[in-house]
């Protein structure tokens, strides 16, 4: 949880607690070899928690993360190594 709020904060640009669709696909772009996310999974961000304006809340992307991780653990750990943790 510690590396995934640091995480967070990395990409949080603008220090404002959420991330922009633009922050949210620099993290994308990070964990995918430069590949940012389709309609498709944007589309998902509104099912964690948003701030009042739809941006992913920290709390949110605990919740994304935690999702993944159930779902396809190794997906999770190739993300942290593309974002420097071993």
């Amino acid at each position: 949880e510690a590396a995934l709020g640091e995480v967070f904060c990395r990409f949080d640009a603008d220090v404002d607690g959420a991330w922009s669709t633009a922050e949210l696909q620099s993290f994308a772009r990070t964990c995918n070899g430069g590949e940012e996310f389709g309609e498709a999974e944007l589309s998902q961000v509104g099912e964690f928690t948003t701030n009042g304006q739809g941006r992913l809340t920290r709390r949110g992307f605990l919740e994304m993360m935690q999702l993944q991780t159930m779902a396809r653990p190794e997906d999770t750990w190739a993300d942290l190594r593309a974002l420097g943790y071993d």
